[in-house]
This record gives structure tokens, sequence and C-alpha cells, in this order.
């Protein structure tokens, strides 16, 4: 299994996760962003703003970005959709 780590960026700034994780899948990893992101934005409405600047990035460990979700587009796609 692949292992890649998920980062938030914005264009400017970055969150860099330093625990990679394993995925079985390309299907699986875009799933994980998915959640991460929804769950990002879940707490954000809570606190009364969202913010859909942002985006979460996963890369392998070589540094490549490998797919990507935009929260944006996390708050409008269907759980059903692929990525």
């Amino acid at each position: 299994m692949a292992r890649y780590s998920m980062h938030l960026r914005d264009g400017t700034e970055k969150l860099v996760d330093p625990n990679p994780r394993e995925f079985a899948s390309l299907a699986a990893l875009h799933g994980a962003l998915l959640t991460a992101a929804r769950e990002l934005l879940t707490r954000d409405a809570g606190n009364g703003t969202l913010d859909f600047r942002f985006r979460i990035d996963a890369e392998d460990e070589s540094g490549s970005i490998v797919c990507s979700v935009r929260l944006e587009h996390a708050w409008r796609e269907s759980p059903m959709e692929p990525g």
C-alpha cells in the first residue's frame, strides 16, 4: 500500500501533515480527503464561518500531489460522486 500525507493549503499558507497514512487505492485516498474537508467545514460552520479558500492535497512519498479536494467542492459534491 502507498503512503500519503494530507496538507491543507490556501495558495500562500500550508499546514503540513507530519504523519503519512496508507491507502489501498486512490479512491480510498479521495474518500479520506473528502471526509477531512467536510469535517473542517462542519467545524467552521459551527463557528459561524465557511472559508472556501482552502484545499487538501495528498502527496505521495516523493512529494508529488496525487489527489486534491477543494473545500468548496467538498461542500457541493454528492457523497456518491467519484472524485
